[in-house]
């Protein structure tokens, strides 16, 4: 088994709460594969150049979040005749405390 080095819980595909929106700037709109306090994986229309930092921006209803992130990781994730969708790791200078909150389990 593989250990898991990560330093917070992550919220991935149903876990994530409806209506959560992604973009990085200027306005280019990524989909959130997984969230965590201190990252993000992304799936964008754009690559993203892994050691170089990017805004994003994080909506849910009138919470809203904006930081820097670094660029940690991107690849190719889908490829096909019209599209390349590229998945990227971000890992925030700052945690996103509110949207967390009451979402993580508990460690008890």
């Amino acid at each position: 088994a593989v250990d898991d080095r990560r330093r917070a819980v992550r919220l991935r595909g149903d876990a994530l709460p409806d209506g959560l929106m992604g973009r990085i700037r200027p306005g280019h709109q990524v989909k959130l594969v997984d969230l965590s306090r201190g990252g993000a994986l992304i799936d964008s229309a754009r690559r993203l150049l892994p050691g170089t930092h990017v805004d994003v921006h994080l909506e849910l209803g009138e919470d809203r979040h904006a930081c820097r992130a670094r660029v940690t990781r991107c690849g190719v994730s889908h490829l096909d005749a019209q599209v390349v969708i590229y998945r990227a790791g971000l890992a925030f200078d700052r945690e996103v405390e509110w949207l967390m909150k009451g979402r993580e389990p508990t460690t008890e």
